[in-house]
């Protein structure tokens, strides 16, 4: 645990752009002066806000213009996945699967939030980023460890959680606990992270979008159309939602939501 922040370090651009959107003092052309440092990030602002997945009709050219399209929520959201894909992986294959996982939980909690009341999509788009980067850490800093203890990569399952307590004294979920709270996120999505193996009957509005996500980021990975249409039914009923989601309509924009986020 001690080294998780080595492990996962938070760029040191990313970590002062998100203080400067927790100001609410905050003004566009200070964030979009701060994206610019960055060059890696500032390509990566560009690209998704000229893309589906923030609505992007037409190209943007300017960062100024990027940042007024999607907003400091989206700047924010655009933050934490950058520094997602800047963790160091060591060249392990697992650790990429888990890598492309988080990218597919985020984007579909966020598509599921849009049709969830109380549910904040950029809360569980975050939450959904950041819910398996725990076992993203424990995987790299000791692989063979690893998989040995948790073989199965696939979906969460509290069984897994009990071998790694066995094996270190401390979860996966311990470990992305100790990281959302020194990369200094809010407690809104610290408390959805921290809800993952709760009861699905106990959870708030974004904690049972993360979750349903979470059913169905393995579908996105490996386009099982037709897993993922049973997975859709339990979702709408796990959600409960008045206007079920289609699978002709919703899984073609989830898909294209997902390429949008991996470039």
């Amino acid at each position: 645990m001690r080294n998780a922040d080595k492990l996962a370090p938070l760029p040191t651009s990313c970590a002062r752009i998100l203080r400067l959107l927790d100001d609410p003092e905050a003004v566009l052309p200070d964030v979009s002066r701060e994206v610019e440092r960055d060059h890696n990030l500032a390509t990566t602002v560009l690209r998704l806000a000229s893309s589906p997945l923030y609505r992007g009709i037409r190209e943007v050219s300017s960062i100024s213009s990027a940042v007024g399209r999607i907003g400091f929520n989206g700047v924010r959201e655009v933050v934490v996945t950058s520094a997602v894909l800047r963790l160091p992986g060591g060249s392990l294959a697992q650790a990429e699967r888990i890598r492309r996982r988080m990218l597919a939980t985020a984007v579909t909690a966020r598509r599921l939030a849009a049709s969830v009341d109380d549910a904040d999509p950029s809360v569980t788009f975050i939450s959904g980023l950041l819910l398996d980067l725990g076992r993203f850490v424990l995987l790299v800093a000791a692989p063979d460890g690893y998989l040995q203890t948790c073989p199965t990569l696939g979906a969460p399952r509290v069984d897994n959680v009990d071998a790694e307590n066995l094996w270190l004294g401390y979860s996966n979920a311990d470990v992305a606990a100790h990281l959302v709270k020194s990369w200094r996120f809010s407690e809104r999505i610290s408390n959805t992270l921290q809800m993952r193996y709760a009861g699905v009957d106990d959870l708030a509005a974004d904690a049972r979008v993360v979750h349903a996500a979470d059913t169905l980021a393995d579908c996105l990975l490996d386009g099982d159309t037709d897993v993922a249409a049973g997975a859709l039914d339990d979702v709408n009923a796990h959600l409960a939602l008045q206007a079920p989601l289609q699978m002709d309509t919703f899984w073609p924009a989830l898909d294209e939501d997902f390429a949008s986020l991996r470039g």
